[in-house]
């Protein structure tokens, strides 16, 4: 009997996922040539009505299920072999859907059911996560940084085992999917085709994607590029819907690509705090889709709502290169929607630091063990699907463990060179000479560089940090707090020159 790991009861809750304290597997990828369940996780197990294919993305298959937890340790059993639950499934998914044999699906069960500890729903989803090679773990490490981070809302994922209609289909990700809910996305719920003046101006929750969709809007931005925004909520939309949702989706891009890079008109109508939150959670994971792919935005109803960035979703195409430059910065991104544009804005830069440097390294560093204890958790399971599905998965958890924390850490440091106040980031002034020099006189400091400052900030020994005020081009009014201070110099181009100086 190959042997698993144990995980005491002091790490048993971590983000709502729970550690197995137990072990009956026999599956081996180096023994077995029959996949099948290794009770590492628990099992999701599906009959369809019939046994029917599942087919289709729009239509429910009418079918039962019931959660067997083998008494591991966290979890509770739904349902029983003898005694199956009702519930619908189908098809999702776009490339996932159409080019992979292992297929994601959309459950909507019979009842609202608290289903590995996630809140009462009906709704959830079945990742069958083939794409990337560290796939399952960019997802899980990417939903936790939301989490951490405290976005509003980010979905709950648990790894569990499918067995559909008797067969064993692999390793899968179980999670909570994006919807108007109470415990999602906590917004006031936009009925299909209104057409009242006041109740049009929120419940929207939209998606901006890369693909067609016959339910879509879409327009040629500013930059160029078209803008394809899908409503999720309202599914169905009147013509007074859909003349809202174009004004406001063009509006916003009208303001976000103004001329004017000082401009703060777009922050009237865009949550900028909860923007630069998903914004740095982007950048650490480096996503290849980010901004053009499953970007969700939401608006609660009322004139005065602004709208909000979130949550995340479709992370598996993340940590896929040595990353050097932001994600705006690719080339392959020209058609990214906005971001581009908005971190030209000082205030932004300025919202992203502070973030930052509040969040990293000391919260960040909880990421690290959950990680651990995530790939420990799958890594069975994980085993047991490379033998279903050799085409897509090789099973070395170990493997791609090792290469996506080597990645995050890679990341962050490059991000903190960027953001942070650390000792990678500070360089005395002298070793900037060719870049910046500052000079006090007259209570103020006067600037010579060959940049142009879009602004200035300076952070005391304390990490209290202040903007400065500008009086020209290249002088700024210093600082009240005397001493050693950092003073971080943003370009037009986007480039961090951060220096060490005394303030008298």
């Amino acid at each position: 009997m190959k042997n698993l790991f144990l995980i005491g009861m002091a790490s048993l809750c971590l983000s709502g996922f729970a550690a197995p304290t137990t072990n009956d597997t026999t599956i081996s990828q180096e023994t077995s040539t029959t996949a099948t369940y290794t009770e590492s996780i628990p099992v999701l197990f599906i009959n369809t009505a019939g046994n029917v294919p599942i087919v289709s993305k729009e239509e429910y298959v009418d079918a039962t299920y019931y959660l067997e937890t083998f008494g591991l340790a966290g979890y509770e059993p739904l349902g029983s072999e003898s005694e199956q639950l009702p519930l619908e499934i189908r098809g999702r998914g776009n490339s996932s859907w159409t080019n992979a044999d292992k297929k994601p699906y959309k459950l909507k069960l019979g009842d609202k059911t608290p289903m590995m500890g996630m809140p009462k729903s009906k709704h959830f989803v079945l990742l069958a996560e083939v794409g990337s090679y560290t796939q399952f773990l960019n997802e899980a490490v990417g939903m936790e940084l939301g989490r951490m981070i405290q976005l509003t809302w980010t979905p709950e994922v648990r790894p569990v085992e499918v067995v559909l209609n008797g067969e064993y289909i692999g390793f899968y990700l179980l999670t909570q999917n994006v919807r108007v809910d109470s415990d999602r996305v906590d917004i006031y719920e936009q009925p299909d085709e209104a057409t009242d003046s006041t109740e049009i101006t929120g419940g929207w929750l939209v998606e901006i994607d890369n693909y067609d969709d016959p339910y879509q809007i879409q327009f040629v931005g500013k930059s160029g590029y078209r803008i394809r925004v899908t409503h999720k909520t309202p599914e169905v939309v009147s013509p007074q819907q859909q003349e809202y949702l174009i004004d406001q989706m063009t509006m916003l891009d009208s303001l976000i690509c103004g001329e004017d890079s000082t401009s703060t008109e777009w922050e009237k109508y865009i949550d900028i705090d909860y923007l630069a939150r998903y914004y740095i959670v982007q950048e650490i994971i480096d996503n290849a889709d980010a901004f053009h792919g499953s970007t969700y935005l939401f608006k609660e109803q009322g004139d005065d709502q602004k709208w909000i960035f979130g949550p995340l979703w479709d992370l598996g195409y993340s940590f896929w290169r040595e990353k050097k430059s932001f994600v705006y910065e690719e080339s392959n991104y020209d058609y990214l929607v906005w971001i581009k544009e908005i971190a030209r804005y000082p205030n932004f830069q300025k919202k992203v630091r502070e973030i930052w440097q509040s969040f990293y390294p000391q919260r960040f560093n909880e990421i690290y063990t959950f990680l651990d204890r995530f790939a420990d958790l799958c890594k069975e399971a994980d085993k047991a699907d490379a033998v279903r599905w050799p085409q897509y998965n090789t099973g070395q958890t170990e493997s791609k463990y090792g290469k996506l924390k080597s990645m995050l850490t890679r990341n962050v440091e490059w991000l903190d060179q960027q953001w942070g106040i650390s000792s990678g980031a500070i360089t005395d002034t002298q070793a900037e000479a060719d870049e910046i020099k500052v000079k006090i006189e007259n209570g103020r400091l006067q600037v010579r560089s060959t940049y142009e400052i879009a602004y200035a900030t300076a952070t005391d020994i304390a990490g209290r940090t202040c903007t400065l005020t500008r009086i020209s081009d290249q002088t700024f009014e210093l600082p009240q707090q005397a001493g050693l201070c950092i003073l971080t110099f943003t370009t037009a181009d986007n480039r961090c020159i951060t220096i060490k100086q005394i303030i008298p």
